[in-house]
């Protein structure tokens, strides 16, 4: 097993069990399994996610952590027909094209590298920015912006409050 999943070797000597990437696509009311993806954890979760893609549908939000922000992935997700709403990486810094009136706002991710015969590539998403705070055991307060980023752009239908109560509930699919 260890030639398919293997062990991490470091200079002096190999270590710890094989390990290997698992990526579910859960249904968040349910928990139902709706497929999944794994393999060497030497492959990143987006290839392992990219795998899933044909399994949503336009009644589907996806909900997923940082580093799923990648445009491409974003765009696969939208042909599909589904929307999503994911915790953006800090490193993206969106510039505020259009702010809505519940504090949210509209900005345009892009690829970044010209493709020939489709250019830039732009795809066009809402923030929504909220400050969390989690108290710990011991009483220790911790703050940090949070940036939510999603496809699903009108204010009225999807208000930022809703959609930071659904994102929350992404965390539950985890529990028992």
């Amino acid at each position: 097993m260890t030639w398919h999943f293997p062990r991490h070797i470091w200079p002096v000597k190999e270590f710890g069990y094989p390990l290997l990437r698992l990526v579910a696509l859960v249904e968040c009311g349910t928990r139902a399994l709706l497929g999944a993806a794994f393999g060497p954890d030497t492959t990143g979760e987006l290839r392992y996610a990219c795998r899933l893609l044909d399994r949503l549908d336009a009644s589907m939000v996806l909900l997923a952590d940082a580093y799923y922000d990648a445009f491409d992935f974003l765009l696969t997700v939208t042909g599909t027909g589904a929307s999503f709403l994911l915790h953006s990486t800090r490193k993206r810094r969106p510039t505020v094209r259009r702010l809505l009136p519940d504090g949210s706002y509209l900005t345009t991710i892009s690829a970044g590298r010209y493709r020939a015969g489709r250019g830039y590539g732009r795809l066009e998403v809402r923030i929504i920015e909220a400050r969390m705070t989690v108290v710990l055991a011991d009483g220790t307060r911790r703050s940090e912006l949070w940036r939510l980023m999603t496809s699903l752009l009108d204010p009225e239908r999807h208000p930022a409050h809703e959609l930071l109560a659904l994102y929350h509930r992404r965390w539950q699919t985890g529990t028992c």
